[in-house]
């Protein structure tokens, strides 16, 4: 098995937090079983070749590239032939950013791209397809993101809950959403409404 990572241009780093990709292939008839446990961000996987298949769920992958929502169980998967499949991680609330829809919407689902970037989906996932390193797709990567965020960029929105994860991340969640609500000159409702479309889940 042959696993990469990359971590982003200074640009992308407050929406995405690294790349990675595996490369995998099984002997005929061989299967592997890989744990997926919620990781509390949202990824925009591509799978090349066959995709795996999700096991003992109701979830499926229904196209070769599609983003992830916010999880709240694990599940797996299972391998079998060869594996290809390249994956951006995005901070909690950079997915947002990028796509410019509520990613609570996408709660605990895999959701094709094509639904979200239409054309630029199909666009992306062949040339990610044609490249033959990972430093080449990262490279693609790196350029489609930068243009969606040049349409879609709310900075002043983005940096309210970008502070506010702040706190979370230094009182170690030990912070009542009044407070946070406060901070971010918000209502409570507000807050919640706001920090739920930009994360894709409540503060609590």
């Amino acid at each position: 098995m042959n696993f990469q990572t990359a971590f982003p241009s200074q640009a992308l780093a407050p929406f995405i937090k690294k790349y990675w990709a595996i490369e995998n292939c099984l002997s005929a008839g061989e299967k592997h079983i890989q744990r997926i446990v919620p990781s509390g961000l949202p990824e925009l996987i591509f799978y090349f070749g066959k995709r795996p298949e999700i096991t003992g769920s109701e979830k499926s992958i229904p196209e070769n590239a599609c983003v992830s929502g916010q999880q709240t169980r694990f599940y797996d998967l299972q391998v079998s032939s060869k594996l290809s499949l390249f994956s951006i991680l995005f901070q909690p609330h950079g997915a947002a950013q990028i796509f410019n829809v509520p990613i609570n919407q996408l709660f605990g689902q895999n959701v094709p791209l094509i639904f979200i970037a239409n054309n630029e989906a199909t666009d992306l996932e062949t040339k990610l397809q044609e490249t033959n390193t990972f430093q080449e797709k990262v490279a693609i990567a790196e350029k489609f993101l930068l243009a969606r965020l040049k349409s879609n960029y709310k900075p002043y929105e983005f940096n309210r809950i970008n502070f506010c994860l702040s706190e979370i991340n230094r009182t170690k969640g030990l912070v009542s959403t009044e407070k946070l609500s406060e901070v971010a000159y918000l209502s409570r409702k507000q807050f919640e409404r706001n920090f739920s479309a930009f994360v894709g889940t409540s503060p609590r």
